[in-house]
């Protein structure tokens, strides 16, 4: 059992016992959380007496003012809001159209609850700041118990959540917190009726890996979520290690639950150290209306590229695909490639990114004889291995790319020479060089991709 008593500064006193039946032995932890803690081990002669000693302490912290933790997350929207699905389809049907917004809002107002007036006032502080509204919005979103926000963020439009972000920053290594019962509460909300965009961080660090697809399913339950248009998995700080991020198995859940997404963008790791299953899957994506796919990673492998090209994305125009060093986790060759640049798995790209890769020669090779090259208007080769042995290379091919705009080459190995070679040999095209900073800490040839964990 554990117990806890908050302090004046602002920190947290604990006291934890754990009980072993067959040794007879009381562990006792106690100290202030996150800060420093002691153990101590009580071997006892009977378990009566272990119970004994266990019931005397447990007293008197519970007469020194320590209680039993609540589960975070747990005590937000305590009870459910009402809604009108007749309503909330109004809505969806034309987003644009504002008189639905304020229908349902007026009716929300109507079941004497404070949503409805939170929304109303939601809507008008987007029009313009006023401080006393703010003070009522917070008041009102306080009465309603909605999440913090080390839980959830969002943005508004005529009062309802546009975009909704979830991430547990207030402790993501806490093993208690339910991020599946906290997204079902906030997911059934009226809040939720027209919500366009839906963006994931971290739940639990431990356990991301199975939350995250969890919570995607959990939202699949709800009408909104046939017509979200932008859903971003793994929308973490840049200080987290890619390595050590994962996002789980995803694409059967992205599927299901989100048929008619626009926007896709997946960033993950894979976490292999685990071997508990498919820790990053992106297989079974058929998402007949998607129209952009990002997936940063650094880990692909020729078994999550091979399940990518056979997704069923008809209307996919703009992939942006990272892979990651071949000495860690990424063992997708250019070879594995053959399906995208022969234009059989997305023949209507037009903008791609084969980015974060240790390609070289073979990548450019493929290149100069890929159905897209004609059709391309952007090409991304950032955070790669070009340098002064492959830019020429590239600069031999820039016929086959008629329609091209932009070229990025940002992050690479090259030196002012290429860049002039390239923005030679690509007339009609920008060339972003952006920095090329790895060149000056690359030892002898060693070349890699900018990110493998």
């Amino acid at each position: 059992m554990r117990l806890e008593r908050q302090r004046s500064d602002g920190r947290c006193d604990f006291w934890e016992a754990k009980v072993n039946r067959r040794k007879r032995t009381l562990e006792l932890t106690s100290g202030i959380v996150n800060v420093r803690n002691t153990r101590t081990t009580k071997t006892f002669t009977s378990s009566k007496d272990l119970s004994a000693a266990l019931d005397k302490l447990t007293k008197a912290k519970l007469a020194a003012g320590f209680k039993e933790p609540t589960v975070i997350g747990s005590h937000f929207l305590p009870k459910p809001l009402p809604t009108n699905p007749v309503l909330e389809a109004a809505i969806r049907e034309d987003r644009s159209v504002a008189g639905a917004y304020g229908v349902y809002a007026d009716w929300l107002q109507g079941q004497d609850s404070p949503v409805g007036e939170w929304i109303a006032v939601a809507a008008s502080l987007e029009k313009a700041p006023d401080p006393k509204k703010e003070t009522r919005l917070q008041a009102l979103t306080d009465a309603l118990s909605l999440p913090t926000k080390d839980f959830a963020t969002w943005g508004t439009r005529s009062g309802f959540f546009e975009w909704l972000r979830l991430e547990n920053s207030n402790d993501w290594m806490a093993k208690e917190f339910d991020p599946v019962a906290f997204a079902e509460k906030l997911f059934a909300t009226p809040l939720c009726a027209a919500l366009e965009e839906l963006r994931i961080g971290i739940l639990r660090w431990d356990y991301n890996s199975e939350d995250v697809p969890a919570v995607l399913r959990v939202a699949g339950k709800h009408d909104w979520a046939k017509s979200l248009l932008r859903l971003h998995l793994g929308d973490v700080s840049g200080d987290i290690d890619m390595a050590h991020h994962s996002i789980g198995d995803v694409g059967d859940a992205i599927t299901t639950s989100f048929p008619n997404l626009r926007w896709l963008k997946l960033h993950s790791g894979s976490q292999e150290w685990r071997g508990e299953g498919e820790t990053f899957g992106i297989g079974g994506l058929a998402l007949p209306a998607l129209e952009t796919l990002v997936i940063e990673t650094c880990a692909m492998t020729k078994g999550r590229l091979a399940g990518l090209l056979s997704a069923k994305l008809p209307k996919l125009t703009a992939l942006e695909l990272w892979f990651g060093s071949i000495d860690r986790d990424a063992d997708a060759t250019a070879e594995d490639l053959e399906k995208l640049l022969d234009g059989t798995a997305f023949p209507a790209i037009t903008k791609l990114g084969i980015v974060n890769q240790e390609f070289g020669g073979a990548l450019i090779e493929r290149l100069a004889s890929s159905k897209l090259a004609p059709q391309l208007v952007s090409l991304d080769l950032s955070k790669s291995t070009l340098d002064s042995t492959t830019a020429p290379l590239l600069a031999e091919i820039a016929d086959r790319f008629p329609k091209l705009e932009s070229l990025n080459v940002n992050d690479n190995f090259l030196v002012d020479d290429d860049i002039a070679a390239l923005t030679a040999a690509f007339k009609r095209t920008r060339v972003l060089e952006g920095s090329q900073d790895k060149l000056e800490n690359a030892e002898d040839n060693y070349r890699y991709a900018s990110v493998s964990e």
